[in-house]
């Protein structure tokens, strides 16, 4: 596998994009013929520690306007199960829209020649949301050497915005194709993320029903398998793709109707819908908020009315957890009479109220963590799913997310924390302004004072945190209950045995707690010595990073400090036998470091450790140091401190 994979996005506009033509190209696959060579593979030679390798992913889009279906997905997947791990390949989920459906439905696995259909009754339609549906199954009779395909046909009403392809998993794929099928009358754009040309790129005028159009066809072969690792957006940012979007429409009579043609056209068309910025506009859409918010609104403070106006907004809603730059109600204040709403719901609240009260303040149109990095090539609208509001007070600019009760001020929800968004202000100007999504920064301090008296040790924690950390603690207290979090909290490691706990969550920007409790089996007495393992619960369970090479980068959202001490009183009749070794080290261009140092005064002995991350994110190229760092850190917190009876 390459070491880093230098992703470049391309526009085409189809229909003029091209130039190769061919003939027509039958199906890479057909239903049911797996060669011999497929059956009796054991394990697949381009990458040969892989659990399963898919053998073919195949699609044609046939796009049609005068059709009650505008567009219909032919799929055809074939993949073989090569380990025991692999198995986990056998259960599969199609999504799919409420207006759309799917036909022509099968499934097989194929074991040595002998074929299992899967039966009707073990297919389940379900639905997911009030918009999406899925079916869900599982194939029979797999084992190792099974080689498993399902086929479907998606019909769909949605021409505008065509479903992505992806010609990468986290297994192998030996082919992937995508074929495309538009009538003259209607022009897309498409968007390539690849690291490499397609190994096969093609098109040819055909006719459809009495129109004329063409067919594309784009192939990519032999595709490494990408293994997701800890902190990164989503894998789809970096899956070799092809994106689709109408972008010209040319009716009978000769008029033509554009879509999406610049990024002031996305902005317009977002202040123009009923479900956006109409609800604005419109003070009828959240006459009721504006009723309930207004004593808050007559705090003459502006930086103090709008936190009260947040802070409103923010306690009188409940998330539905659903993100959306759209609402679902057909008015703000039905959502509100609901104290429920999706993430468009509460924030575009949050910015009638803002903006009914004096405030400066903007929608800032984003794409969260979770559903991929946002293109700026083109105005592909399928990238956005969120949005959240920029408030300017006294010549500050402050980013809002209201979606969550232990949000603060200023501070956006961490699957917001996806480098920028488009401000949706309407202007003359033809360029979009772009904002940069700054996180807080997260602090962690835990204190440890450590005692061992008559073969008991007694620990007090303390730990204070700010930031993202202090939002992550404040939300799991709150969510899982005292005596959850403590138990999430202590980890597997070691036992310990509670006895107290004490929370202090006054200020909103700070979570503090202190729990007193027995230590067990992390500290360790013989007949002449005790070993301690001084990190306790603090303890990595295992290590952060584990691939040798990292073809993407590292996303950790925010930038951190985290500090641990412990001190710990050495038992009379004691005295210090063994220490780690006390060490420093850096990153190479100072973006972050590792201080690890133990020091005895008197009958104290005090373990220091500092972790710090200076930015959020790391290229491939970096990992290697990175990695290291963080292996460093996995490998200094197993170091034991090792107590012996005095001499």
């Amino acid at each position: 596998m390459k070491i880093t994979h230098q992703y470049t996005a391309v526009l085409i506009i189809l229909l003029v994009g091209f130039t190769i033509t061919s003939n027509a190209q039958p199906a890479p696959m057909k239903w049911g013929k797996v060669p011999a060579e497929d059956i009796n593979m054991t394990t697949y030679e381009a990458q040969p520690d892989a659990d399963a390798v898919v053998l073919g992913a195949y699609e044609m889009v046939y796009v049609n306007m005068r059709l009650d279906f505008a567009v219909s997905y032919e799929i055809h997947i074939r993949t073989k199960i090569l380990t025991q791990e692999g198995l986990d390949r056998a259960n599969i989920t199609i999504p799919f829209g409420k207006e759309e459906r799917i036909r022509g439905f099968q499934a097989q696995t194929i074991n040595q020649g002998e074929i299992t259909k899967i039966s009707k009754k073990d297919v389940f339609e379900e639905e997911v949301t009030k918009t999406y549906n899925r079916k869900r199954f599982t194939f029979p009779n797999v084992q190792v050497g099974s080689v498993i395909e399902y086929r479907y046909i998606l019909e769909s009403p949605y021409a505008g915005i065509l479903d992505t392809w992806y010609f990468q998993e986290d297994i192998p794929v030996r082919w992937s194709e995508c074929r495309f099928s538009v009538p003259q009358y209607i022009e897309y754009v498409m968007i390539t993320n690849t690291d490499r040309p397609f190994d096969i790129k093609e098109d040819k005028r055909i006719s459809i029903g009495n129109d004329d159009g063409r067919t594309y066809r784009f192939v990519m072969k032999d595709m490494q398998g990408l293994e997701e690792e800890k902190y990164i957006t989503t894998m789809n940012d970096y899956f070799n793709n092809i994106q689709f979007q109408a972008a010209k429409l040319t009716q009978p009579n000769g008029i033509v109707n554009k879509y999406w043609k610049d990024w002031p056209d996305l902005i317009d068309r977002w202040w123009d819908e009923e479900s956006g910025g109409k609800q604005l506009k419109n003070k009828g859409n959240h006459k009721k908020i504006l009723q309930d918010v207004a004593l808050a609104s007559d705090i003459d403070d502006t930086k103090k009315r709008a936190v009260a106006i947040y802070n409103f907004i923010k306690n009188n809603y409940t998330w539905n957890d659903r993100f959306g730059d759209y609402i679902q109600e057909k008015k703000l204040s039905t959502a509100y009479e609901k104290s429920t709403g999706n993430s468009a719901a509460i924030n575009l609240s949050l910015l009638a109220c803002l903006l009914d009260a004096g405030i400066e303040a903007h929608p800032v149109r984003i794409s969260t963590r979770s559903h991929g990095r946002i293109q700026k090539i083109y105005p592909i609208v399928a990238q956005f799913n969120h949005v959240i509001v920029l408030a300017r007070i006294d010549g500050k600019e402050y980013l809002l997310d209201a979606i969550d009760k232990d949000l603060t001020f200023g501070m956006l929800h961490s699957e917001s924390l996806n480098l920028q968004g488009l401000l949706l202000e309407q202007t003359k100007q033809n360029s979009p302004t772009w904002i940069d999504l700054i996180p807080n920064k997260s602090t962690e301090i835990v204190n440890i004072n450590l005692q061992i008296e008559e073969d008991e040790p007694l620990a007090e924690l303390t730990g204070v945190y700010t930031g993202y950390s202090a939002w992550s603690k404040r939300y799991q207290q709150r969510k899982k209950g005292e005596e959850d979090y403590i138990e999430d909290r202590l980890g597997d490691l070691y036992d310990f045995e509670v006895e107290s706990v004490e929370f202090n969550t006054k200020k909103p920007e700070r979570f503090a707690e202190i729990i007193k409790l027995k230590v067990e089996d992390a500290v360790i007495s013989s007949a002449d010595n005790v070993y301690i393992n001084p990190f306790l619960m603090e303890q990595t369970e295992e290590r952060i990073f584990t691939l040798e090479k990292r073809a993407y980068p590292v996303d950790i959202a925010a930038p951190y400090m985290d500090k641990y001490i412990l001190n710990l009183t050495i038992p009379e009749g004691y005295e210090v036998a063994e220490l780690p070794e006390n060490i420093k080290m850096s990153l190479p261009d100072g973006s972050g470091s590792y201080l690890y140092m133990v020091e005895q005064k008197n009958n104290i002995l005090q373990l220091r450790s500092e972790e710090t991350l200076k930015k959020p994110i790391f290229f491939p190229e970096e990992y290697e140091a990175l990695k290291a760092l963080f292996d460093l850190i996995f490998e200094k917190e197993t170091e034991q401190i090792i107590l012996q009876k005095s001499k």
